[in-house]
């Protein structure tokens, strides 16, 4: 649940997430949005690992998110964020707490823990850094011809799908369906592309080197080898420029914490906080999940032609994309002829699909689509399970125009005004035990 901290006049939103003795302020950048990031299936998935031995306390800085915006033309010092997040743990009444930080979200945790040591239990720093830019004493930084092409990638191409180069930050996501899309709307949710512009060139011109002596707290830091964004030179000169700070390289070449190996960024920091090794488990999560497929579609392709055959696809993409998206989903792959889609809630899975068979008929296409709500295991963009393969076997059941959904299904919904009719028990290929499939009711 969003709450809010005042700050003098600015109201900042924050979560809390779990319930351990333990407090954790996690800021992974600066731009974020409390409530949108829980659409993408990989930050609950590491916030969920966090929350498994601490109490997660995130916020939004003042000017991105959910909180207030602020000025262009008088963005605050960098110490009004700072004082944010004071207010933030005072709110979720956390005396006193680890803050961990990634990217240059840093700044800020460098700055509290060298001014509030007594409110800070560990500062942890992931893929973080002190200084962006490049001077002879810090080669690890940005060049200068390259922080202004950076600066100008924000003010041209926020917001917009291929205007800020995310697989060079990223990787991973390299390929992966509907990603991009995802990151530009996540992006546009955040701020303005003045905002990002404006405070950009506060952070990109901030050096917080001459603090870094200063840090008396137990220190972790964090930094994947192959970091092309902020490569790992960043961390090793604030692991060697902070008193008695602990070092850990880990391989991996997402900049983001959340992508990735995820589960290897999250090992070290359960073991600094608990002081025990931790159990490193695959990065599983409940989702439910959603597989259409296009009726007759060989024969529609053959009828069609090749040119008229891609013009429906195309058609059926644009449709199919957004009516996901406006019940909250993620498309996670295209099937060629039908689409693999993530969702944090049942009910609006079935509504997506009831939504998406309307939609679709607009265009002379009939789809059917299959459900389930289970355990899946997400690795980089990509998802795997058995939650997934019993999604893929109820879609095949389905005949022509047909939404079947499993019996799980059905009962996490129960008492909303959604119907269903049992269509039988199936055997279920590659699946254990018979499974009972219904049948969504909606006319």
């Amino acid at each position: 649940m969003t709450e809010y901290a005042r700050s003098g006049d600015v109201h900042i939103a924050f979560q809390v997430v779990g319930s351990s003795s333990t407090d954790l302020v996690w800021m992974s950048s600066w731009a974020s949005h409390l409530e949108m990031m829980w659409d993408d299936p990989l930050i609950p998935a590491f916030v969920g690992k966090l929350a498994r031995f601490a109490r997660v306390v995130m916020f939004d800085q003042r000017g991105v998110g959910l909180s207030d915006p602020v000025p262009l033309t008088l963005m605050p010092p960098l110490e009004a964020w700072v004082e944010d997040l004071g207010v933030v743990l005072d709110a979720a009444g956390s005396r006193s707490a680890f803050i961990a930080a990634s990217d240059v979200a840093s700044f800020v945790a460098i700055l509290y823990a060298a001014a509030h040591p007594e409110r800070t239990r560990g500062l942890i720093l992931v893929n973080g850094t002190a200084c962006v830019r490049r001077f002879p004493d810090y080669p690890a930084g940005l060049p200068h011809g390259l922080a202004e092409a950076y600066l100008g990638s924000i003010e041209r191409g926020w917001g917009r799908e291929g205007g800020v180069d995310r697989a060079f930050v990223d990787p991973s996501i390299r390929g992966q369906e509907g990603v991009e899309s995802w990151l530009s709307r996540y992006q546009r949710a955040t701020a303005s592309p003045g905002t990002m512009l404006a405070m950009a060139r506060i952070l990109m011109d901030t050096d917080v080197r001459g603090i870094l002596a200063s840090i008396r707290v137990p220190t972790l830091v964090i930094h994947r080898a192959e970091d092309a964004y902020l490569p790992v030179g960043h961390g090793r000169f604030l692991a060697e420029h902070i008193p008695n700070a602990t070092y850990v390289e880990i391989t991996g070449v997402d900049h983001s914490p959340e992508f990735g190996d995820s589960a290897a960024v999250v090992a070290p920091i359960e073991e600094f906080v608990t002081g025990e090794p931790a159990v490193v488990d695959p990065d599983r999560i409940l989702a439910t999940v959603l597989f259409t497929d296009i009726d007759a579609s060989t024969q529609l392709a053959a009828g069609l032609g090749d040119r008229g055959w891609t013009t429906l696809l195309d058609r059926h993409e644009q449709i199919v994309e957004r009516q996901i998206s406006r019940f909250r989903g993620r498309v996670v792959k295209s099937t060629g002829d039908g689409v693999l889609a993530l969702f944090d809630g049942p009910a609006r899975a079935v509504e997506c699909a009831i939504a998406l068979r309307a939609a679709l008929r607009s265009i002379e296409v009939s789809v059917r689509a299959g459900i389930h709500t289970g355990e899946i295991s997400v690795m980089s963009r990509a998802v795997a399970g058995i939650a997934v393969h019993i999604a893929a076997r109820i879609s095949s059941l389905a005949p022509a125009g047909a939404i079947y959904v499993s019996r799980t299904v059905r009962d996490l919904v129960s008492g909303s005004r959604l119907q269903f009719e049992e269509v039988g028990p199936f055997e279920l290929k590659g699946v254990a035990d018979a499974w009972q499939v219904l049948r969504v009711v909606d006319d």
